[in-house]
């Protein structure tokens, strides 16, 4: 087809453009909101499927049901959350004053676990980004405390 043509053929042209523009801007809507999606789930860092995994590997050898070191358990959530003879060792959403983290990234004294290098900076991420985050249990925590703070309906 000619140039030409396609000049006398208005209506194709005409809806060509806007069909074209317009699935292109759908597009970019749908994978800029994939995206969006993929950070949230990214960035939700639980005890179950993060932290415990590092507990297990560098800390429960010692801080187990039968052992009790410093009267801590880190084999489960619960246990954890309520801390030793030293207090609660973690508190949700606050860093500084959560004696877990200052222990295990060698900021307080004694330094865990006992005469061994600090954690890999990986290691100390996923435990501060858990902390910060809320302390979340599992996956299920968030939705859960989402849905106890609605107003009930009458």
């Amino acid at each position: 087809m000619h140039t030409c043509d396609r000049a006398r053929r208005p209506g194709l042209t005409n809806l060509t453009f806007p069909l074209w523009f317009s699935s292109l801007c759908l597009c970019a809507c749908v994978v800029s909101s994939s995206f969006g999606a993929d950070t949230k789930k990214a960035a939700k860092v639980t005890y179950e499927e993060h932290v415990l995994p590092i507990l297990r590997d560098k800390c429960i050898g010692c801080h187990n049901q039968d052992k009790k070191r410093g009267g801590l358990v880190l084999s489960n959530y619960t246990a954890a959350m309520q801390g030793g003879s030293s207090g609660v060792v973690v508190k949700p959403g606050d860093l500084d004053n959560s004696l877990l983290f200052k222990l295990v990234s060698h900021k307080t004294e004694p330094h865990m676990p006992p005469n061994s290098p600090r954690l890999p900076d990986v290691m100390l991420a996923v435990i501060e980004k858990w902390i910060a985050g809320g302390a979340l249990e599992n996956s299920a925590a968030r939705r859960s405390s989402r849905a106890s703070r609605r107003p009930m309906s009458v």
